[in-house]
């Protein structure tokens, strides 16, 4: 992977949301200023930063797409306390405040929310709270609703729930295995060795993370998009019969539920990427923007 493609733009940008609170942001799109009228918005999953998207936002250009991500505040390039966040809520406020200045600045476009792993979790929370943001489709993959590796045993839990009183802002290691995420031999360099992402997560964080969490699993989901949800068929990160579950029960507009062969949980970056990609390209064409041009 590279962050950089000889033909795609990328841009990066600071939106000051809050007095000494910046949230870093990069954009992917055609190098030319023909492009059709969607743009995506993205959200990272836990401890790694826009970086992650490099792989899709450079292949969707060349589709004529817009691809935005952000830094989460604490994360990446963006401000805040690393690895720390006192709420969620703050997140879910960031993202509304970028997606309203996008929809201003842009709107004569569609912006489709994108959420992978974690970033899944949280696209399903934030619609919760704010369901009449401007969005003309959501689109999950392999969201993080029950993680299959790293569960605690009863000591560990007794003693996380004494200490993220009494010390929330201590930090924690991340967890998880490199495989688990890509397959065996295949690397995504800028994603491993980029020196802004975080290894250590306060458990103040990663107990926001695990109500997030819980919440996607017990609230009704009820969407006013239609929604594209993938789910990785070799997914060793989180459990694929829940988020079938969970897909079942959303209500939307229009869903529909695709499981990608042979591809690990990391969609976005794993070997089999580009068949990712180009289904999710043929799904806008068929299924949202003929519809929107009234075709």
């Amino acid at each position: 992977m590279s962050l950089t493609d000889p033909n795609v733009k990328l841009t990066s940008t600071e939106t000051v949301i809050a007095p000494g609170l910046k949230i870093f942001q990069r954009r992917w799109g055609p190098l030319k200023s023909v492009s059709n009228e969607v743009i995506f918005f993205c959200l990272p999953g836990v401890g790694v930063t826009n970086v992650v998207f490099a792989n899709f936002g450079n292949y969707m250009a060349k589709f004529g797409y817009q691809t935005q991500a952000l830094d989460f505040r604490g994360f990446g390039r963006s401000s805040g306390k690393r690895g720390h966040i006192d709420s969620f809520e703050y997140y879910y406020q960031d993202i509304n405040f970028l997606l309203q200045k996008l929809h201003e600045e842009n709107r004569d476009r569609r912006i489709i929310l994108i959420g992978p792993c974690l970033g899944g979790a949280m696209a399903f929370n934030f619609l919760e709270r704010f369901p009449t943001t401007p969005l003309s489709a959501l689109v999950i993959f392999s969201p993080l609703a029950a993680p299959i590796w790293g569960k605690p045993n009863l000591l560990m839990l007794s003693l996380f729930n004494i200490l993220k009183l009494l010390a929330p802002e201590l930090r924690v290691s991340i967890g998880g295995k490199r495989g688990a995420f890509w397959r065996e031999g295949h690397t995504v360099e800028e994603i491993i060795h980029d020196s802004f992402n975080v290894h250590k997560i306060s458990l103040r964080y990663l107990d926001e993370m695990q109500k997030c969490i819980s919440n996607m699993n017990t609230m009704t989901i009820c969407l006013k998009q239609p929604m594209l949800f993938f789910q990785s068929e070799i997914d060793m990160v989180t459990d694929k019969q829940v988020n079938i579950e969970i897909f079942a029960k959303i209500q939307s507009p229009f869903k529909e539920y695709c499981e990608l062969k042979d591809t690990y949980h990391d969609a976005l970056n794993d070997a089999t990427r580009e068949n990712s990609f180009e289904l999710l390209h043929k799904w806008l064409q068929n299924n949202l923007i003929k519809q929107m041009d009234g075709v």
